[in-house]
């Protein structure tokens, strides 16, 4: 038996609040997001950071605010084929161990955000207010092919919330995040102009173009404060690091290991998704699914299902030096449909685990 390897476009449109804010200004339309996936990776001039995002709403036109390290360098249009390579390199193995159909018992083996957005009739690109009012600078305009974007930087956050109001981007519960950041200082806030052909139905998904932002900062961050007060009370987040070296959280997020999952006879992918769940989703965790090389250097994957409540800080990666292979196996049972000599199956089939669905609702 072989199970098809298929790239889910739902699964690549998580829906996370995490590093952006989507809220609309069209008569009370919302977009929402409580998944998303997320590469970090070093550059010659400093880092880069990579998000495909997917949002659920009736909105036909919205914003994405993304906060990243400053100084700000370049914004363009992310590679969505990336994500699909990176995604079918790391995935967890499945084995699939038979026995016999005699009725014998097999025996055990092992184990952000929401931000609104500037409403259709907003300013149009390069007509942003006075650069110099309310202490806020806008640092670079343009245009990917795909969105229309500026970035701006300040040390005033009742500046910076007046002038976003004033050039028609709504933070609502946002503003709170955001505050702490301006306050800290060091940030750049990228504004992401959206606008979809058609508004989704109630219930539909949609997928947003990936970008990628580069940063002449250091510091590998994922900004997971932007869902401390996003609508969808848990965060699904998957986080590719790739660098040199295997990578490692540090800071107020944890990680833990998973190498083996027992599903029994159980679904494998029912079973790889409630680990995760087990391992993340009352505690500010993230859980290491793979270590290892790939052609785009080491890559390192992160996944977490936390609650909005334990994105109090944000995810702070470190490249630890080691180059330790790991990766996630899950082994299922499956009752042979031939006699099998013995108990069990000699042999077992090593298959890769099909993408999971980010919308698949949490077991209680």
């Amino acid at each position: 038996m072989i199970l098809a390897n298929l790239f889910a476009m739902a699964w690549l449109a998580p829906t996370a609040h995490a590093c952006v804010a989507l809220v609309t200004t069209d008569g009370g339309a919302v977009a929402t997001s409580d998944a998303q996936q997320v590469i970090l990776e070093t550059t010659s001039t400093g880092t880069a950071v990579e998000y495909a995002n997917s949002y659920t709403g009736t909105a036909d036109d919205f914003g994405w605010i993304i906060v990243v390290p400053a100084p700000f360098e370049s914004m363009a249009d992310g590679d969505l084929e990336r994500f699909s390579r990176l995604t079918d390199r790391s995935q967890p193995r499945i084995e699939v161990m038979s026995y016999g159909s005699s009725g014998d018992d097999a025996g055990g083996c092992g184990c952000g955000g929401a931000a609104q957005s500037k409403s259709a009739a907003g300013a149009a690109p390069g007509a942003f207010g006075d650069s110099g009012l309310n202490d806020v600078s806008v640092v670079a305009e343009g245009f990917t092919g795909t969105y229309d974007y500026t970035v701006v930087e300040s040390d005033d956050p009742d500046g910076l919330v007046t002038w976003l109001e004033a050039n028609d981007w709504v933070l609502g519960a946002n503003e709170a995040a955001l505050t702490e950041y301006v306050n800290e200082g060091g940030f750049s806030f990228v504004l992401v102009e959206l606008s979809t052909e058609a508004p989704l139905a109630s219930g539909e998904s949609g997928l947003l173009p990936p970008v990628r932002i580069e940063s002449g900062s250091s510091e590998l961050m994922f900004p997971a404060r932007m869902a401390r007060d996003a609508a969808p009370e848990f965060q699904s987040t998957r986080i590719f690091v790739l660098g040199d070296e295997k990578a490692e959280l540090t800071g107020a997020w944890s990680s833990v290991t998973l190498d083996w999952i027992d599903a029994g006879g159980d679904d494998p992918d029912a079973a790889f998704e409630d680990a995760l769940w087990e391992a993340t989703g009352d505690s500010a965790t993230y859980a290491q699914v793979f270590s290892g090389r790939t052609d785009d250097g080491w890559l390192t994957r992160f996944e977490t299902r936390a609650d909005r409540d334990v994105h109090t800080a944000d995810v702070i990666v470190a490249l630890s030096g080691g180059r330790s292979p790991s990766e996630v196996v899950v082994q299922s049972w499956s009752r042979s449909t031939a006699p099998v000599s013995g108990a069990y199956g000699a042999g077992l089939v090593v298959l890769l685990l099909p993408l999971l669905s980010f919308m698949r609702a949490r077991r209680d």
